[in-house]
């Protein structure tokens, strides 16, 4: 059951010299009114009531704190205006994860890989560990482009970079381990909750093959249908 109501937008009329003379009707929101509420004896009433009572305006469905601060006034399923809300959630048995995946269920639309945004970060150790990072790979063993001439002043977005980090046995194994890991683990991070991964690879200047792997990793994880973006923080520009 939703709330819909109705505004009327002002149109102007070509001939009218500008004057607002048609008005038509349009949708301007459907409102779902909930109330998230708990049984007085999950709810530390003293001590809200306390605080409440400290304050000039209190609780607002009651001026002045009652024995349990006003939030019995939600049971009649009415808000201090008398507005019918839609739905009162009583959250006494649940824990801060169970009332995330509640919530989750009840009002997320579309596929919910698209509610976790997965940032990966390519880093320099010489520059230090991104401290934002949930996850860190050293991808220092594989074969440094630094050291071949031709590819020292590019950099892993290049294709000859990433061609000759490519060849070598162990990136492939590394690059289809890293995926099988993160399409085990980002289904768990998506259940839990979880909005934001940040996933970084480092090598010892930031600059070929850390670069490589985080732009390899961003293509296949965005073929998969999750949402994700590269960040080269030690790349020269």
């Amino acid at each position: 059951m939703f709330e819909t109501r109705r505004i009327h937008r002002a149109t102007r009329n070509p001939g009218s010299g500008g004057r607002f003379v048609k008005f038509r009707a349009v949708r301007k929101r459907d409102i779902h009114w909930t109330y998230i509420s708990a049984r007085n004896q999950y709810i530390a009433v003293g001590q809200q009531c306390r605080r409440l009572a400290r304050t000039s305006r209190g609780h607002h469905t009651n001026r002045r704190p009652s024995a349990s601060c006003g939030i019995v006034n939600l049971g009649t399923g009415k808000d201090r205006t008398g507005r019918k809300v839609n739905r009162i959630v009583d959250t006494s048995s649940y824990n801060v994860h169970q009332l995330r995946s509640y919530i989750q269920q009840k009002f997320e639309r579309g596929d919910t890989a698209g509610n976790l945004l997965i940032s990966l970060i390519s880093f320099g150790y010489k520059n230090g560990v991104p401290q934002e990072a949930d996850l860190v790979f050293d991808v220092r063993f594989l074969p440094n482009p630094h050291f071949v001439p031709a590819l020292r002043p590019l950099t892993g977005r290049h294709p000859k970079v990433a061609a000759y980090v490519r060849q070598f046995p162990q990136t492939g194994e590394f690059l289809e381990r890293i995926t099988q890991l993160l399409h085990f683990l980002l289904p768990h991070y998506i259940k839990e909750g979880k909005s934001n991964l940040t996933v970084a690879f480092g090598c010892t200047g930031g600059q070929h093959r850390s670069v490589m792997v985080a732009e390899e990793v961003r293509k296949r994880l965005a073929r998969e249908g999750y949402e994700v973006k590269s960040v080269h923080r030690d790349m020269p520009h």
